[in-house]
């Protein structure tokens, strides 16, 4: 199957999508996230997983946290709205299928999907993840991606740099 950027906008979507997918023998790899002002720690997190699972049959799905989901976990946020972060995130070579959640876990969403590869970031080794017994008791795996180390790989790095500026520069 190989789908490329699709939004899936509702549970029926989403559901069809998993029955293709699984009907077609590949695997679902999943992962999740803000990705606001997606940036080059984001893009380096998308193509680990793109390069990681290559060749073993796999599809991406990116969930991602609505407005108001955004707005409960992260106080003054999300800089740009769902619907360009929607955007940007189907438009990435290495993501297969983007869809949304208003929980502030995607812990239904994981429920439904029963992911083979359940992928965090490396700053979440050693910290409970949501999902990972359920992925887990069901035979899957949870994949660790190292950060990039860099001033600019972190949303809340890039929102202060620009306030510095703004205040430095006007």
């Amino acid at each position: 199957m190989k789908s490329k950027g699709l939004y899936l906008r509702n549970d029926f979507e989403l559901r069809s999508w998993i029955r293709t997918v699984r009907a077609c023998g590949q695997k679902i790899v999943f992962t999740n996230g803000v990705f606001d002002l997606l940036h080059a720690g984001h893009n380096h997190l998308l193509w680990r997983i793109h390069e990681d699972l290559r060749g073993r049959n796999v599809e991406l799905l990116v969930a991602l946290n609505d407005d108001i989901s955004v707005s409960s976990i992260k106080p003054g946020r999300p800089i740009l709205p769902v619907r360009h972060r929607i955007n940007l995130l189907c438009s990435h070579r290495a993501v297969d299928a983007v869809t949304t959640f208003s929980e502030d876990t995607p812990f239904n969403l994981i429920k439904t999907c029963m992911p083979d590869f359940l992928v965090k970031g490396g700053d979440y080794r050693g910290k409970k993840i949501v999902g990972e017994e359920l992925v887990l008791d069901n035979g899957g795996a949870i994949l660790f991606i190292d950060s990039l180390d860099d001033d600019c790989a972190r949303t809340s790095d890039i929102i202060k740099r620009v306030l510095e500026a703004e205040k430095k520069y006007g």
